[in-house]
């Protein structure tokens, strides 16, 4: 795993791509620059090991929400809002062969090649078109641009494929109120 940096001469270009053409239309917070002037590079192995956690995790994830469901008892110690422990037992009905369960689990990288997690966004999971279309623009800036990568739009289209029938349907919503629901619609839409 190391840091590459964008060459300083060709960074505004970079960005104006970030931009335009992967989706990345709020590349500031107030006067500061959000968008990264290095690229982190991992290996194929990092990534096998990234994506071996990241499906262990998933699992947990989804165990510790049946475990909540199925047992009443650990809702209020849990403090779970009224809203949610109302809502809960409509799980009961869901049919989850039916549906497409997308979670980003977000890693940070310690040292002895270790990883921390600072959340997963399993209810609104974002960073579809900076997983699928920065690293490609990326590529362009760097000296060396042979390096591994896995474009996160074909897994996405492949696991869609595998839930919608021909010819059937897809709806996208998003929330009109903030500009990164509609990066990820937009992004869904185009691909």
């Amino acid at each position: 795993m190391k840091l590459l940096d964008i060459p300083v001469d060709l960074y505004q270009n970079y960005r104006l791509q970030a931009i335009f053409a992967a989706y990345k239309w709020d590349p500031q917070f107030l006067d500061n620059n959000t968008l990264a002037k290095q690229v982190l590079i991992i290996s194929e192995t990092e990534h096998l090991k990234l994506s071996k956690l990241t499906q262990a995790l998933a699992q947990e994830t989804i165990k510790a929400e049946n475990t909540i469901n199925q047992n009443p008892n650990l809702h209020k110690a849990l403090r779970l809002p009224n809203k949610i422990h109302k809502a809960l037992p409509l799980l009961q009905t869901y049919q989850k062969e039916k549906h497409l369960r997308l979670m980003r689990f977000d890693f940070h990288p310690l040292e002895n090649d270790e990883y921390a997690i600072s959340e997963v966004n399993s209810d609104v999971p974002g960073g579809f078109a900076e997983a699928s279309i920065l690293p490609e623009i990326a590529k362009e800036f760097l000296v060396k641009n042979n390096y591994y990568g896995v474009d996160f739009s074909d897994v996405l289209i492949k696991a869609i494929i595998e839930k919608v029938k021909p010819q059937g349907r897809i709806a996208l919503v998003h929330c009109t109120s903030f500009s990164d629901d509609r990066q990820v619609m937009q992004f869904l839409g185009d691909v």
